[in-house]
């Protein structure tokens, strides 16, 4: 599975990677874009992923900008510490929105 992860915190990156990873062994992380700037330069330049891990909160702005910017077709998994963002998220793409931080289940 192709994925991309909008995350502007190294550590919550690491660590979703990590789970990532475990739960799909064969997955392709495409890129790792820390802000809107930075996501707005990947997708102009990558077909679109499968699937779309996003923190709400960047360093430039929410993640939100990106789909008033960019027609979004996959599905999205926000990945966030605010609960007062969930019912934008699934407005748009959204198939779910996990807090942070992230624990292991399994």
């Amino acid at each position: 599975m192709r994925i991309l992860i909008l995350e502007d915190e190294e550590q919550a990156l690491l660590r979703l990677q990590k789970m990532i990873f475990k739960v799909i062994p064969d997955a392709v992380i495409l890129g790792t874009p820390s802000s809107i700037e930075e996501a707005m330069a990947w997708f102009q330049n990558n077909p679109m992923p499968e699937l779309i891990f996003m923190d709400i909160q960047l360093a430039d702005g929410t993640s939100f900008q990106v789909f008033n910017r960019i027609k979004i077709t996959c599905p999205v998994i926000f990945t966030t510490a605010y609960e007062n963002y969930a019912l934008q998220a699934f407005k748009v793409n959204s198939v779910d929105y996990l807090l942070k931080p992230l624990m292991k289940t399994m």
